[in-house]
């Protein structure tokens, strides 16, 4: 038998209206890993879930912030 260990993440974010949790599960974990640091500015997409009675982001996409606005010309 082959064991596979698959990493996700769950964020504690904050933004003006307050603190927010987010789940990154194995696929985009791994996908975006580089990006989750401490205090980082990001911009996350994601769905809305509310399946534990809290809700929650799980995330599908993040760009830093300044790499964004580069990049749109903003």
């Amino acid at each position: 038998m082959r064991w596979v260990i698959l990493l996700m993440a769950f964020l504690l974010l904050e933004d003006e209206t307050g603190l927010f949790e987010a789940i990154a599960f194995p696929e985009v974990f791994q996908h975006y890993f580089s990006l989750m640091v401490k205090e980082g500015l990001l911009i996350i997409k994601g769905k809305m879930s509310d399946k534990s009675g809290e809700e929650k982001i799980i995330i599908q996409e993040i760009k830093n912030l300044y790499s964004y606005l580069e990049e749109n010309r903003l």
